[in-house]
């Protein structure tokens, strides 16, 4: 049934007169605005049944002098979701055909689906005189977390004619409050995802003059063999340098760290997984390791 066929069927219903035979009236015409069989009250109007479309109230054709509804924002976004704000602001563009038009009133509805704009459950601002179209603070109840709310404005020109109701638009509320989620953060253990600790690292560097305690700012490099027996399953190189490295497995790069003294590098090991790299037999680990200012210097690799 079109829209329009079961708004006037419904009034029709409510605004007959029963009468018994012979024309004798013997019960009062009901009142559409106090009847909660076919709607729910909000204030002086009747919500009724969910229609396919959004039902606003009938401003008539738009006739090009006056305002017109363009595009609308909340919170400077078309449709966000997971909005925290408790009082969102809203804001919309005008467009009229004629010269030196301009607001001077507004009304907002907001509610909880499209088709409940007409008598709104959410919140109605009435008529506001106010030229503001920017930045518009919701001022209704305060608002439910993962809600979606629907909302619609209309605004008067110079000479007090409303615009046509604006296409219904919508926000949806994040979660509220923390005591309001339930949801839980997972993470992995952190003997998974900790770096490995430097407490029983045994360090070296290269016989500087003046102790490695006072290293010059220099790189210096070290190169060692290892053998392996049997097939590799899984190999880990772990390695610390004050400050910077290259590490080389046979050859080929395995990782890598920049030098740079003031992140102190050195207290959080790098972990590499070398397992493509090592093989069975003798194995070549060379390290190109840089102190980057004069101070304490020190190189500290190990497998796993």
């Amino acid at each position: 049934m079109a829209t329009s066929t079961f708004r006037q069927a419904l009034l029709n219903r409510f605004s007959r007169n029963d009468s018994a035979p012979g024309g004798a009236r013997d019960q009062q015409t009901p009142d559409p605005r106090h009847s909660h069989r076919h709607g729910r009250r909000f204030g002086h109007c009747v919500a009724l049944p969910e229609l396919t479309r959004p039902a606003l109230a009938d401003t008539g054709p738009y006739d090009g002098e006056g305002l017109r509804i363009g595009s609308f924002t909340t919170e400077y976004a078309d449709r966000p979701l997971g909005l925290d704000a408790s009082r969102p602001r809203l804001s919309w563009t005008l467009h009229s055909g004629a010269r030196g038009q301009r607001q001077t009133a507004y009304q907002v509805r907001v509610a909880t689906s499209g088709a409940r704009l007409r008598c709104p459950d959410v919140w109605d601002s009435g008529k506001r005189k106010s030229g503001q179209s920017v930045l518009v603070p919701y001022d209704g109840p305060a608002l439910r977390p993962r809600t979606r709310y629907h909302w619609s404005v209309r605004a008067w020109d110079k000479d007090g004619r409303p615009s046509p109701w604006s296409e219904p638009t919508w926000w949806e509320t994040g979660l509220g409050r923390q005591s309001e989620r339930d949801a839980q953060w997972v993470t992995a253990p952190a003997a998974l995802v900790a770096p490995p600790s430097v407490e029983d690292a045994a360090w070296v560097w290269f016989p500087e003059a003046g102790g490695t305690d006072r290293a010059p700012a220099a790189t210096r490099w070290f190169r060692g063999a290892f053998e392996v027996s049997g097939e590799v399953g899984r190999a880990e190189l772990v390695i610390a340098a004050d400050d910077g490295f290259t590490a080389w497995v046979d050859g080929r790069r395995a990782t890598a760290r920049e030098a740079v003294s003031v992140q102190k590098s050195w207290s959080r090991p790098a972990r590499a997984d070398v397992t493509e790299l090592v093989r069975a037999g003798r194995n070549v680990l060379a390290v190109s390791a840089r102190n980057a200012e004069a101070g304490p210097a020190g190189l500290s690799p190990y497998w796993r």
